[in-house]
Protein backbone atom coordinates (compact mmCIF):
# COMPACT_ATOMS: atom_id res chain seq x y z
CA UNK A 1 0.00 0.00 0.00
CA UNK A 2 1.19 3.48 -0.87
CA UNK A 3 0.18 7.00 0.13
CA UNK A 4 0.64 10.47 -1.35
CA UNK A 5 2.66 12.98 0.65
CA UNK A 6 2.66 16.75 0.28
CA UNK A 7 3.17 19.98 2.18
CA UNK A 8 0.39 21.12 4.50
CA UNK A 9 -1.19 24.55 4.11
CA UNK A 10 -3.44 24.55 7.20
CA UNK A 11 -3.05 25.98 10.71
CA UNK A 12 -0.29 23.47 11.54
CA UNK A 13 2.03 25.49 9.29
CA UNK A 14 0.41 28.89 9.91
CA UNK A 15 -2.21 28.81 7.14
CA UNK A 16 0.36 30.05 4.62
CA UNK A 17 1.97 28.82 1.42
CA UNK A 18 4.85 28.94 0.94
CA UNK A 19 6.22 28.99 4.47
CA UNK A 20 9.59 30.32 3.32
CA UNK A 21 10.82 32.63 0.61
CA UNK A 22 14.09 31.94 -1.18
CA UNK A 23 16.88 34.52 -0.95
CA UNK A 24 19.09 32.67 -3.45
CA UNK A 25 16.74 32.37 -6.40
CA UNK A 26 19.44 32.14 -9.08
CA UNK A 27 20.93 29.13 -7.32
CA UNK A 28 17.53 27.54 -6.69
CA UNK A 29 16.61 27.85 -10.34
CA UNK A 30 19.65 25.78 -11.36
CA UNK A 31 18.03 22.72 -9.79
CA UNK A 32 16.36 20.96 -12.72
CA UNK A 33 13.72 18.26 -12.55
CA UNK A 34 15.79 15.86 -14.68
CA UNK A 35 19.35 16.56 -13.51
CA UNK A 36 21.16 16.79 -10.19
CA UNK A 37 23.10 19.99 -9.46
CA UNK A 38 26.66 20.07 -8.12
CA UNK A 39 26.90 23.37 -6.24
CA UNK A 40 28.25 23.46 -2.67
CA UNK A 41 26.78 26.83 -1.69
CA UNK A 42 23.97 26.93 0.86
CA UNK A 43 20.47 27.71 -0.36
CA UNK A 44 19.09 30.49 1.83
CA UNK A 45 15.43 30.83 2.82
CA UNK A 46 13.55 33.20 5.13
CA UNK A 47 10.55 32.18 7.20
CA UNK A 48 7.48 34.10 6.10
CA UNK A 49 5.37 36.22 8.48
CA UNK A 50 2.79 34.02 10.28
CA UNK A 51 4.49 30.83 9.05
CA UNK A 52 5.47 28.21 11.61
CA UNK A 53 8.83 26.47 11.57
CA UNK A 54 7.86 22.85 10.92
CA UNK A 55 9.93 19.75 10.16
CA UNK A 56 9.19 20.11 6.45
CA UNK A 57 8.72 23.58 4.98
CA UNK A 58 6.85 24.56 1.83
CA UNK A 59 8.67 26.67 -0.75
CA UNK A 60 7.98 27.89 -4.28
CA UNK A 61 11.45 28.52 -5.72
CA UNK A 62 12.43 24.97 -6.72
CA UNK A 63 10.21 23.21 -9.26
CA UNK A 64 12.01 19.85 -9.12
CA UNK A 65 10.57 16.98 -7.07
CA UNK A 66 11.56 17.03 -3.43
CA UNK A 67 11.10 18.55 0.00
CA UNK A 68 12.75 21.10 2.27
CA UNK A 69 13.40 19.07 5.43
CA UNK A 70 15.23 19.27 8.75
CA UNK A 71 17.68 16.79 10.28
CA UNK A 72 14.87 14.92 12.04
CA UNK A 73 13.30 13.87 8.75
CA UNK A 74 16.67 13.30 7.10
CA UNK A 75 17.58 10.85 9.86
CA UNK A 76 14.26 9.05 9.46
CA UNK A 77 14.71 8.72 5.70
CA UNK A 78 18.21 7.25 6.16
CA UNK A 79 16.53 4.05 7.36
CA UNK A 80 14.32 3.66 4.28
CA UNK A 81 14.72 2.80 0.60
CA UNK A 82 14.51 5.96 -1.51
CA UNK A 83 14.73 6.48 -5.25
CA UNK A 84 17.86 8.17 -6.54
CA UNK A 85 18.26 11.42 -4.66
CA UNK A 86 20.62 14.16 -3.55
CA UNK A 87 20.68 16.56 -0.62
CA UNK A 88 21.49 20.27 -0.89
CA UNK A 89 22.39 22.24 2.23
CA UNK A 90 19.93 24.98 3.17
CA UNK A 91 19.75 27.71 5.78
CA UNK A 92 16.44 28.95 7.17
CA UNK A 93 16.37 32.33 8.88
CA UNK A 94 13.43 32.85 11.20
CA UNK A 95 11.89 36.20 12.08
CA UNK A 96 14.21 36.62 15.07
CA UNK A 97 17.24 36.16 12.82
CA UNK A 98 18.06 32.70 14.17
CA UNK A 99 19.54 30.27 11.65
CA UNK A 100 18.22 26.71 11.25
CA UNK A 101 19.93 24.01 9.18
CA UNK A 102 17.70 22.23 6.66
CA UNK A 103 18.25 20.26 3.45
CA UNK A 104 16.51 20.10 0.11
CA UNK A 105 16.11 16.46 -0.90
CA UNK A 106 15.99 16.27 -4.69
CA UNK A 107 14.24 13.09 -5.87
CA UNK A 108 14.74 11.91 -9.41
CA UNK A 109 14.60 8.54 -11.12
CA UNK A 110 13.24 7.93 -14.59
CA UNK A 111 13.87 4.18 -14.71
CA UNK A 112 10.58 3.67 -12.88
CA UNK A 113 8.82 4.59 -16.14
CA UNK A 114 10.12 1.32 -17.62
CA UNK A 115 8.31 -0.65 -14.91
CA UNK A 116 4.84 0.55 -15.96
CA UNK A 117 2.45 -1.78 -17.80
CA UNK A 118 1.09 0.90 -20.14
CA UNK A 119 -1.63 -1.27 -21.66
CA UNK A 120 -3.20 -1.80 -18.23
CA UNK A 121 -2.79 1.80 -17.03
CA UNK A 122 -5.18 4.71 -17.63
CA UNK A 123 -4.02 8.04 -19.08
CA UNK A 124 -5.61 11.33 -20.08
CA UNK A 125 -4.60 14.58 -21.74
CA UNK A 126 -4.63 18.07 -20.23
CA UNK A 127 -4.53 21.50 -21.85
CA UNK A 128 -3.35 24.44 -19.74
CA UNK A 129 -3.65 22.07 -16.76
CA UNK A 130 -7.31 21.26 -17.43
CA UNK A 131 -8.38 17.69 -18.07
CA UNK A 132 -9.45 16.91 -21.63
CA UNK A 133 -9.93 13.26 -22.64
CA UNK A 134 -8.57 9.78 -22.09
CA UNK A 135 -5.71 8.66 -24.32
CA UNK A 136 -4.40 5.17 -25.02
CA UNK A 137 -0.67 4.72 -24.30
CA UNK A 138 0.81 1.32 -25.15
CA UNK A 139 4.47 1.81 -24.20
CA UNK A 140 7.00 4.40 -23.03
CA UNK A 141 8.03 5.01 -26.64
CA UNK A 142 4.37 5.50 -27.54
CA UNK A 143 4.10 8.09 -24.75
CA UNK A 144 7.09 10.04 -26.07
CA UNK A 145 5.71 9.92 -29.63
CA UNK A 146 2.28 11.16 -28.57
CA UNK A 147 3.55 13.90 -26.27
CA UNK A 148 5.73 15.12 -29.13
CA UNK A 149 2.64 15.47 -31.34
CA UNK A 150 0.82 17.61 -28.77
CA UNK A 151 1.10 21.39 -28.52
CA UNK A 152 3.34 22.79 -25.79
CA UNK A 153 0.41 23.60 -23.49
CA UNK A 154 -0.78 20.00 -23.54
CA UNK A 155 0.43 17.15 -21.35
CA UNK A 156 -0.39 13.53 -20.55
CA UNK A 157 -1.22 12.47 -16.99
CA UNK A 158 -2.38 9.23 -15.37
CA UNK A 159 -5.47 8.16 -13.44
CA UNK A 160 -4.20 4.68 -12.67
CA UNK A 161 -0.81 2.98 -12.92
CA UNK A 162 -0.29 -0.76 -13.16
CA UNK A 163 3.27 -1.97 -12.80
CA UNK A 164 4.53 -4.93 -14.79
CA UNK A 165 4.32 -8.37 -13.19
CA UNK A 166 7.59 -8.98 -11.39
CA UNK A 167 8.35 -5.26 -11.17
CA UNK A 168 6.91 -4.55 -7.76
CA UNK A 169 7.90 -1.20 -6.32
CA UNK A 170 10.07 -1.61 -3.23
CA UNK A 171 10.82 2.08 -2.69
CA UNK A 172 9.59 3.83 0.43
CA UNK A 173 9.72 7.27 -1.17
CA UNK A 174 9.40 7.80 -4.91
CA UNK A 175 7.93 9.84 -7.71
CA UNK A 176 6.55 8.85 -11.10
CA UNK A 177 7.84 11.63 -13.34
CA UNK A 178 5.78 13.05 -16.21
CA UNK A 179 2.51 11.47 -15.07
CA UNK A 180 2.10 12.79 -11.51
CA UNK A 181 3.06 15.84 -9.50
CA UNK A 182 2.63 13.85 -6.28
CA UNK A 183 5.30 12.10 -4.28
CA UNK A 184 4.50 8.66 -2.93
CA UNK A 185 5.51 6.84 0.25
CA UNK A 186 5.16 3.30 1.52
CA UNK A 187 2.92 2.29 4.39
CA UNK A 188 5.99 1.66 6.56
CA UNK A 189 7.37 5.16 6.00
CA UNK A 190 3.94 6.71 6.52
CA UNK A 191 3.60 4.94 9.86
CA UNK A 192 7.07 6.08 10.94
CA UNK A 193 6.46 9.72 10.04
CA UNK A 194 3.21 9.65 12.00
CA UNK A 195 4.86 7.87 14.94
CA UNK A 196 7.66 10.43 15.03
CA UNK A 197 5.08 13.25 14.92
CA UNK A 198 6.70 14.87 11.91
CA UNK A 199 5.12 18.28 11.28
CA UNK A 200 4.32 19.93 7.96
CA UNK A 201 3.40 16.84 5.94
CA UNK A 202 -0.04 15.83 4.72
CA UNK A 203 -0.30 12.07 4.12
CA UNK A 204 -3.32 10.80 2.15
CA UNK A 205 -4.66 7.51 0.80
CA UNK A 206 -4.31 6.94 -2.91
CA UNK A 207 -6.07 4.58 -5.31
CA UNK A 208 -3.91 5.15 -8.38
CA UNK A 209 -2.04 1.86 -8.07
Amino acid sequence: MFFTIENRTDKEVGNVFPQVSCESLDLAHTIKYDEFSNFETNLIFTLQPKAKLTDVLSQAAISASGFLINEKIKNILSNFNLIEHKYYNCIIRDRAGKVHNYSWIHLMEFNILNKIDYNKSIFYTTEFGFRESEILITSLDDYFNKIKDLDSMWSIKADFIKFKDGDNITYDLFTIPNFFNHLFISENLAEELIYQKVSGFNISDTNIF
